[in-house]
């Protein structure tokens, strides 16, 4: 209820004149009498009748009846002469601020509101696209003698096709994009219609050539070794869909390997006692994989190095760029709110460039846990474990932007 400045001051002086009151005993007397839950524009009403004489302090810092002329202010400092005019001031002051406090909210409200209906109107466009999918048939024709034509059916990300055109001509494919977008489980889907076996090394800093090509190893207990063969020659020697995840968290010498064993159709492999090079198999398919597309470190992937020209000329024709699809998405979680939320969520990370992420992957995790008996809550507990406070606050809708100082 509005209570005017004249009303305020006429019940404060009505307190004074019926009893003695401490400066705070008059204000909450006051702020029960007028049931006008605005404490500081009671407060500027009593600091000006004290500053303009109307009350004054009594004994024992007790508020009385003054006499009109001007008084020391209460906490010791001179008081300038406040009309009336100049009380309604302060008191529009206060009231601007607490408009602009409101405002700021309900920007923040209503950007959160338009935030979730983009997400619903994306996952309605995706539903709509995945009814008339239903789960695509790709027609594959493999590469032997006798034409075959296989049918594969899935759920595919819009890029598989191409990636697929690339594969079947044997080219170098270079996958990159955000993490949890698909590109090894699209790998695993190629491999699969292509009918061909599925190899696969995650490169780490400090990784060995041995790692990926195959190493000796003590057998047994007469003191014997044998050659343990890498992932990458099983593919390279016998067929197969090959990735090397990472690619751009791989040391140099590791790179110099596949690089001439592209070049050269042959790889050199000393420590093999009986065979020590290998001839690349004519369904050897090598992919790699990464967040960048080789230029280095970001302010979203850190640890990541920069490939020189060499080995991103070699993946140049073979370049694609996967993101994160909505149609997948809705086929692979079916849960309409789960994914809404989650969109929702994805759309705050990236118009605030956060240095986080949410992934195709953490939305298929979340479905399959709510099929077990999660609530929306545990899943967003799990998302914002170990984010910052502000981060889930400008994620979630109630993140207001602190005044800058001047």
């Amino acid at each position: 209820m509005a209570v005017s400045t004249e009303q305020i001051a006429a019940v404060v002086m009505e307190c004074v004149n019926e009893r003695r009151y401490g400066k705070a005993e008059l204000l909450d007397e006051a702020k029960r009498r007028t049931a006008f839950n605005f404490p500081q524009k009671i407060q500027v009403v009593i600091n000006t009748l004290l500053g303009v004489g109307a009350i004054t302090r009594g004994d024992n810092d007790v508020m009385i009846p003054g006499d009109g002329k001007f008084a020391q202010s209460y906490e010791g400092r001179t008081s300038e002469t406040t009309t009336v005019k100049e009380l309604r001031e302060q008191i529009q002051d206060l009231q601007k601020d607490k408009d602009k406090l409101i405002e700021k909210v309900k920007q923040a409200v209503d950007a959160a509101q338009e935030g979730i209906k983009k997400a619903e109107e994306r996952v309605k466009a995706a539903e709509e696209e995945a009814k008339k999918a239903g789960g695509r048939i790709i027609q594959v024709q493999l590469k032997d003698g006798n034409k075959k034509i296989r049918d594969v059916k899935g759920v595919f990300h819009p890029k598989f096709e191409r990636i697929l055109q690339l594969a079947k001509r044997r080219k170098i494919i270079f996958l990159y994009g955000p993490t949890g977008c698909g590109k090894t489980h699209v790998c695993q889907q190629l491999a699969e219609a292509l009918n061909l076996p599925f190899y696969f090394v995650s490169c780490t800093t400090g990784m060995s050539e041995g790692q990926l090509a195959g190493r000796l190893l003590p057998v047994g207990k007469q003191g014997t070794f044998e050659y343990i063969i890498g992932e990458f020659v099983k593919a390279y020697e016998t067929g197969g869909v090959f990735l090397l995840d990472e690619i751009d968290a791989a040391d140099p010498n590791v790179l110099l390997i596949i690089n001439s064993a592209l070049a050269n159709n042959k790889l050199a492999i000393p420590n093999r006692p009986k065979k020590p090079y290998a001839d690349k198999h004519k369904d050897f398919i090598c992919i790699a994989a990464a967040n960048t597309v080789g230029t280095g470190a970001n302010r979203l992937y850190s640890g990541r190095n920069k490939l020189d020209a060499a080995t991103l000329d070699r993946f140049q024709i073979g370049k694609v760029y996967m993101d994160y699809d909505s149609n997948v998405e809705s086929q692979l979680c079916p849960n309409t709110e789960l994914r809404t939320q989650l969109l929702s969520f994805r759309e705050k990370v990236r118009s605030h460039r956060m240095e986080r992420a949410v992934s195709t992957r953490f939305m298929i995790d979340a479905y399959e846990m709510m099929e077990s008996g999660w609530t929306l809550q545990d899943v967003e507990d799990a998302l914002f474990e170990g984010w910052g406070e502000d981060e889930r606050n400008k994620v979630k809708g109630t993140y207001t932007a602190q005044p800058r100082r001047r």
